[in-house]
This record gives C-alpha cells, structure tokens and sequence, in this order.
C-alpha cells in the first residue's frame, strides 16, 4: 500500500499521537524525495527522519517517497516514537558526549523494535479512514 493523501496521513498521525500519548505536539508530516532526504539528512536512502524541539513540543516528520511506499506505516510509527522518547534522548545526549554513536545505535535498535510490536497489535488496517484509497 502506498503513502495516503496528506489529509489522511494527518489524520492517522493524529490518531497515532493518541494511542502514543503524545497529542499534546504538534506534529507535521511531510512527504519528500531521496534527493531532498539526502540534502537534508546526507543520506536518500532513509525512510524517515524527524525534527524534534522538546521546548515548543513541535515535531516535523519526513516520509521519503522514493524509499518506504511499502513501509510508510511503519516508518510513520518508528518517527512517532521517537517524538515520544525525544526527551530521554536530549537528556541522554548530554551524558552520553563521549559515546554518542553507540548510544544512538541502541536507541535506534530500540526504537525500531517498539514499532515493529506496536504494527503488529495495531496495524493500519485498524484505520477505515483508508477504505477510500483502495
């Protein structure tokens, strides 16, 4: 199944930042390309990738087209879960200076993990808002 309409993307993730007690954000989501990934982020192959302030509980998300059609679901979920646990990593950035890459190895092993459990006892099927897309 490929990405939805922005609108009922939104809506998913609004459902989404519920269930993950995180609806007090306010969280964009955009959809982009493997080229504006990799002028972003350096890299175009990833799925997804967040921006976070944990002060103004603001959050953008970015879905890359060209790589999680298929996925989006899931990539959706791993970025709202890192929304939800962005508190420990900034305070974890902190304590972690020396080890910052094996820190972020962990938390994104973690991370992943969550969202493979969370697919699985609530897969996007759960959502009607998606019957129009079929």
């Amino acid at each position: 199944m490929s990405i939805p309409s922005k609108a009922k993307l939104k809506e998913i993730a609004d459902k989404l930042a519920s269930i993950l007690r995180i609806q007090d954000w306010n969280i964009k989501i955009h959809i982009i390309n493997g080229f504006e990934m990799n002028k972003n982020y350096g890299d175009c192959t990833y799925m997804g990738m967040s921006d976070k302030n944990v002060r103004l509980n603001t959050a953008n998300i970015y879905l890359n087209s060209d790589n999680c059609n298929e996925e989006w679901y899931e990539t959706l979920v791993h970025e709202l879960i890192h929304v939800q646990t962005c508190s420990v990593e900034h305070c974890a950035n902190s304590y972690f200076q020396e080890n910052h890459t094996y820190f972020y190895d962990l938390l994104e092993n973690m991370v992943e993990k969550q969202a493979q459990v969370f697919c699985k006892l609530y897969p996007v099927s759960n959502f009607d808002i998606l019957e129009g897309d079929k």
